[in-house]
């Protein structure tokens, strides 16, 4: 949360903006009993994983919390923006799975869908507008 509060920060600061606004509905998937281990430790944890194009997403593990329900908080999220910044561009600044269950809720898709979608890497920006998304 620290990395992206800062770099939401930069920005502002670069486009003279107003100041970012922490959102709770931006926060990190909690990880449960992961948090804090190496990425090796998942196949020690995770009872079903997925693997996508660059990452091994665990699906089920103790006290983390799953998909569908980061799902149902990015469509909280849009609905939100949506409802606030109406015809204005807003820019989000998140963590990668949460930014993918953005992605796929924008899109209506499910959150297995919104998974398998290419990655986006740190520092990317992802646009969604018009019902395409473009990556940069």
């Amino acid at each position: 949360m620290k990395r992206a509060k800062k770099t939401a920060e930069i920005i502002s600061e670069i486009i003279s903006g107003p100041g970012p606004i922490v959102e709770p509905l931006l926060i990190e998937r909690d990880f449960g009993i992961l948090t804090g281990k190496p990425l090796s430790d998942i196949p020690n944890y995770a009872t079903k994983t997925l693997q996508t194009d660059v990452v091994n997403y665990f699906l089920e593990v103790e006290g983390a919390e799953d998909f569908p329900t980061l799902y149902k908080r990015a469509e909280e999220l849009l609905k939100k923006v949506m409802s606030n910044y109406q015809d204005e561009n807003v820019l989000l600044v998140c963590h990668g799975d949460t930014g993918k269950m953005i992605r796929a809720a924008y899109h209506k898709w499910d959150w297995l869908a919104g998974l398998k979608t290419k990655y986006f890497d740190n520092s990317e920006i992802l646009f969604l507008e018009d019902k395409t998304d473009k990556i940069e």
